[in-house]
């Protein structure tokens, strides 16, 4: 806050008469910023709403006692950030809003132009400020518009910018003096107030206080100087006692350079031996490094060796293709021609059966004939009698009924017995479809069992991933962590560190590597043992229990960029990937493992079963070291030459490489649902095809029982033709036209069998010469076929030979190799050993050159260690006496800082100490004379404004007892008689205790007048300042006032009033407004 001063330029002059007088000049033509412009109170105090609006220069509010007069200069203060007991209305703010209102507004418009303008380019020529009481709380806010009535600000630490930087003092009551304390400064006599108020205006207070913290900060500062001065005394006398030791010590200096020099010696001749360690672990891995260069050389030659021999073996291959293209078609024809062959064979035995049956059978029929011939003879000559033969007739014709019969009997029962036997089949394949049913529901009802099993181990599994392997695998998880392993704590299980790019092949991927997802990898094979005992002891009795693979590596990936299949970007555009790149593995050695036993780094995903054909049917389109390939169908693909493919199942859903136990659980709660429709539709299936069956059992016992019927009447009509048949033999007489229809059924048999017989020579004929002819085509192409055999004879051993030849290459290649990784590791191991041993030499050869530089080594390390050791022996006598002499001049050293930064430290605080010493006399002295000439200041301007009535007077100061009086004589009136004060002893000046309430209410004003020139702030305010004065002093004091106002450029005058202005009072006053208030509504 600014100091207080006067805006204007005033000097104190003496006159010819020696009378001192008071000159000011005023600057008319500038501007101060913080004038006030407007004010608007809503439900304030007694307003509903009211708005002043103030003139730049001189105001009067006017208004009866009651009518709000008072509530504006509240307003203004409250607006500007005063709390309300400063108001001396109330001691709380709420109190200040209108009986029966929520809220209250005040809003105080300030100039923010000219002297002390407050960011004019943010807020304009005004400031609005605005606060907002509660009626329930007393809180609210503070907002700041700027000239636009724009929101620039909300915080009270911008208010108090504003009013600081446009001096506005809302506590002083000089600049704003509300009507309690003018009451109480213009009845009061007690000069102690009457300093405070002069203090306050003058902010000598202020100064006063600050200079007593910074007088109480001295004498601090003064004790803690004189403890650091003790403590120095202590640190010289320490330090001394340690000098007196080391200059003992100085004298004898001759053995410990000595000892000093053989150290040094010492530790450089020790720097020499990590060096010729260092040294030889550098020949022993150089020689390393060469043996590795002639090995890789060695494989390089067997590998391209084996490259050529493929090659030669590729060009074999080829030929061998075609010959043996050419050997399957010769089989191929030599086996139609064959089976042709054997047709024949078959048929001409078949020719050879049917011309001797034939034979026979005319044999047979000949020698019928003669029989019948001869029998019909003997029946002429024998029987002639008609009724005989008409008995014959009867039962011939009873007979011929009764095979007919039994002809239909006989074909119902064929009928039956194929009926029956279709049921019979039906039946037996109903049956198996149903025992087929039957197990698939069984397989359903399993699989859905253990899938719910599954989905509530995984819901009590807390979001364990691993639970998806097994309830039991969080469990042993923790019991690894907990177990000391010698190597590496175990990995697994595998699938719980894969996740995938793309997770639409999570399926895929999972089908391929199968019951590997679950295994754990131990860095060696006692941690496989003990591993494997921690799962015998945590799986369950009837469960798998997970393979424990063993994976010796260093830690880092596997180098396989020259065995790496190579996807073009054309490639991946095709939904076609490697499957180590599609794979994100958290672990080197499960990526390690993978790759050695599933060869990920060769392996291709595709998309789809034509792309996979049309990319690995043929050599020329097959990626470079691609060995396999699997496509989302679930099939595999090998490439060619040796081109196949297998078929397989693939799930839609993963079970082990999902995102999370919440994918798994999902998954789970859609199979279940599957498997339940499928349980569903597989027991209708079931239920429909036990109705089938008992349908069919149905139609195949009434079958049975029709066939038993029909076979019960053709044995009834056998038995009974059997009968008729004995009764035409026991009859004694032969039917002779039977036997003629006997003979010419004989004949015309005969007839037919001679042409038989024919036919079927001719036939035979005919076939013996194709046979002919197939027979010399088979030895054609028996023949071909030796001859092709014959030729891939040597090729087949050629094969053999070569393959052998690949396989022994091959076989050295991976000893190489595995030398070549033994014999790496020793080089690792190598160069471990000389990389400790140079970076120890590198040590000891810089801790030796902190101690000295490089020096000979002349001696051994021995006979160095020696000498040491008889100097350090003559040292230890000298210690005993004094103590270490490392110790007292560590100790001497550590004293010595010690004193040297205390003494530092304390030179430092007394510079300091004095620096502040004289600043605080100079501001004693500043503040001493600042007071003198504001005191003196105040003391004419008073003198002065008292002698626009002819009042002589004068201000006595007693700055001791903190005491101002005001001593008046009005003109007239001897003060001979009153007490003197320190000023202007002989002025005869009385107390204004003495005065009338008129003239003591005009000394007041006119030492309010004094302060207000020694008092800088925008705008003055007096509340009710005249209510105390007879009307003739009013006048005077009211011209007073005005005078000064107009007189004071770029200051605001505010009066409230409950009296009235003469007009003639306005008369010529462009520069002053009148603001009158509404009389107060007495009935309210």
């Amino acid at each position: 806050m600014k100091r207080a001063q006067s805006s204007q330029e005033s000097s104190v002059l003496q006159n010819e008469s020696g009378t001192l007088e008071i000159t000011r000049h005023t600057d008319r033509s500038s501007e101060t910023a913080g004038i006030l412009k407007k004010i608007v109170l809503e439900n304030f105090l007694c307003h509903d709403r009211l708005e002043v609006k103030f003139n730049e220069k001189i105001n009067f509010i006017i208004g009866k006692n009651g009518s709000g007069k008072s509530a504006v200069l509240t307003g203004i203060v409250v607006a500007l950030g005063e709390r309300a007991s400063a108001t001396c209305r109330g001691q709380s703010i709420k109190d200040f809003v209108k009986t029966g209102k929520s809220k209250a507004v005040v809003s105080v418009t300030l100039i923010n132009k000219g002297k002390g303008s407050y960011k004019r380019n943010i807020f304009g020529d005004t400031i609005t400020i605005e606060r907002t009481i509660n009626a329930s709380t007393g809180s609210g806010g503070y907002k700041i518009f700027n000239e636009q009535r724009k929101l620039i600000s909300d915080k009270r630490s911008d208010l108090n910018r504003i009013l600081a930087q446009m001096n506005i003092q809302v506590d002083n009551p000089v600049c704003i003096l509300n009507q309690e304390t003018a009451k109480n400064f213009l009845h009061s006599n007690d000069a102690q107030q009457k300093y405070k108020l002069f203090e306050r205006a003058t902010q000598m207070d202020a100064m006063r206080n600050e200079y007593s913290v910074a007088e109480d900060e001295i004498s601090r500062s003064k004790a803690c100087m004189k403890e650091k001065l003790q403590s120095l005394e202590i640190l010289n006398a320490d330090k001394n006692k340690w000098k007196t030791k080391k200059e003992w010590y100085d004298a004898i200096n001759e053995i410990h350079d000595k000892k000093t020099k053989l150290e040094n010696e010492i530790f450089w001749a020790q720097v020499e031996v990590f060096e010729k360690k260092a040294s030889e672990a550098l020949q022993r891995k150089n020689h390393q490094q060469s043996e590795i260069e002639k090995a890789r050389v060695k494989i390089q030659e067997h590998e391209q060796r084996l490259v050529e021999l493929q090659e030669k073996f590729q060009n074999r291959r080829s030929d061998a293709v075609e010959k043996k293209k050419e050997l399957q078609i010769a089989r191929e024809e030599f086996s139609v021609v064959d089976n042709q062959l054997t047709e024949m064979k078959n048929r001409h035995g078949t020719f050879q059966n049917d011309l001797r049956q034939l034979g026979n059978e005319k044999q047979r029929l000949i020698k019928d004939k003669a029989e019948l011939k001869a029998e019909i003879d003997k029946l002429n000559r024998e029987y002639g009698d008609s009724e005989h033969a008409k008995r014959k007739e009867r039962r011939e014709a009873e007979l011929h009924q009764l095979n007919e019969k039994l002809e239909n009997l006989e074909s119902s029962r064929k009928v039956s017995e194929h009926q029956v036997e279709q049921l019979k089949n039906a039946l037996m394949q109903l049956r198996n479809e149903t025992l087929a049913v039957r197990s698939e529901l069984t397989r359903t009802h399993n699989s859905l069992e253990n899938k719910k099993k599954t989905l509530a181990q995984l819901q009590k599994s807390d979001s364990n991933s691993c639970a998806v392997y097994g309830d039991w695998v969080p469990k042993l998880l923790q019991r690894i962590d907990r177990t000391s392993f010698r190597g590496s704590k175990p990995k697994g299980p595998i699938g719980s560190y894969i996740k995938l790019r793309d997770r639409s092949w999570a399926p895929v991927v999972e089908h391929y590597f199968g019951p590997r997802l679950s295994c754990f990898v131990c860095s060696n094979d006692e941690d496989a043992k003990l591993l494997q005992k921690i799962v015998h002891e945590e799986a369950p009795r009837n469960g798998q229990a997970p393979k424990i693979l063993v994976s010796c590596t260093n830690g880092q990936v596997h180098d396989v960029r020259e065995h790496k299949v190579h996807c073009s970007q054309e490639l991946i555009s095709k939904d076609i990937h490697c499957l180590m790149d599609m794979l994100i593995i958290e672990d080197n050695e499960v990526t390690n493992v993978l790759i050695d036993l599933n060869g990920i780094e060769q392996v291709l995903l595709i998309g789809n079963d034509r792309d996979a054909c049309y990319l690995l049917s043929d050599s020329s389109r097959v990626p470079y070291n691609c060995k396999s390939a699997i496509t989302k169908e679930g099939n595999t693909y090998h490439p060619d030459p040796n081109y196949r493919s297998y078929c397989g199942r693939v799930g839609n859903t993963a079970r082990y490489l999902q995102a999370s136990v919440e994918d798994a659980i999902r998954n789970l709660h859609e199979e279940i649902e599957n498997l339940q429709r499928d349980e569903i539709r597989i027991s209708q299936n079931l239920k429909n095809f036990s109705m089938q069956i008992q349908n069919n059992e149905g139609q195949l016992r009434n079958e049975e029982s029709k066939l038993s019927s029909t076979r019960r009447e053709i044995s009834d009509g056998q038995r009974k033709k059997k009968t008729l048949e004995l009764e035409n033999v026991e009859g004694g007489s032969t039917d002779v036209l039977a036997l003629e229809e006997d003979l010419v059924d004989v004949e015309n048999k005969l007839e037919r069998i001679d042409d038989d017989i024919q036919t079927k020579t001719e036939s035979f004929e005919e076939l013996k010469r194709e046979m002919q002819k197939l027979r010399q085509i088979v030895n054609q192409h028996q023949a071909t076929i030796s001859s092709l055999m014959a030729d891939s004879g040597p090729l087949q051993d050629s094969f053999r030979f070569m393959e052998t030849q690949q396989k022994n290459i091959k076989e050295t290649i991976e000893k190489l190799s595995a030398s070549l990784a033994s014999m790496q590791s020793k080089l690792d191991s190598f160069e471990a050993d000389y990389e400790e041993a140079r970076a120890k030499a590198e040590s000891e050869a810089a801790l030796a050159a902190q101690a000295s530089s490089r020096a000979p080594v002349t001696k051994s390390l021995k006979n160095l260690n020696s000498e040491l050791r008889q100097l350090e022996q003559q040292i230890v006598a000298q210690e005993k006496e004094l103590g270490s002499r490392d110790h007292v001049f560590a100790e001497y050293r550590k004293r010595k800082a010690d004193f040297e930064r205390a003494f530092e430290e304390v030179t430092g605080v007394q510079s300091s100490l004095k620096k502040m010493m004289d600043m605080s006399k100079k501001r004693k002295d500043f503040i001493k004379g600042f007071r003198n000439s504001i005191e003196s200041r105040t003391y004419h301007i008073f003198r002065a404004l008292l002698r626009t009535r002819n009042f002589e007077g004068e201000l006595s100061f007693d700055h001791n007892e903190k005491t101002l009086s005001l001593m008046v004589v009005p003109p007239g009136r001897d003060g001979s008689s009153q007490p003197t004060s320190k000023r202007g002893r002989d002025s005869g000046a009385t107390d204004i205790r003495s005065l009338s309430g008129g003239e003591r209410s005009f000394a007041t004003v006119c030492f309010i007048l004094s302060l207000w020139d020694a008092t800088e702030s925008p705008f003055r305010i007096l509340d009710e300042f005249d209510v105390f004065m007879d009307h003739v002093n009013r006048s005077i004091c009211m011209d007073l006032l005005v005078t000064e106002a107009r007189e004071n450029s770029g200051r605001q005058f505010v009066f409230l009033t409950p009296l009235g202005l003469e007009k003639q009072q306005l008369n010529n006053m462009d520069d002053l407004s009148i603001f009158r208030m509404d009389d107060p509504n007495r009935r309210e």
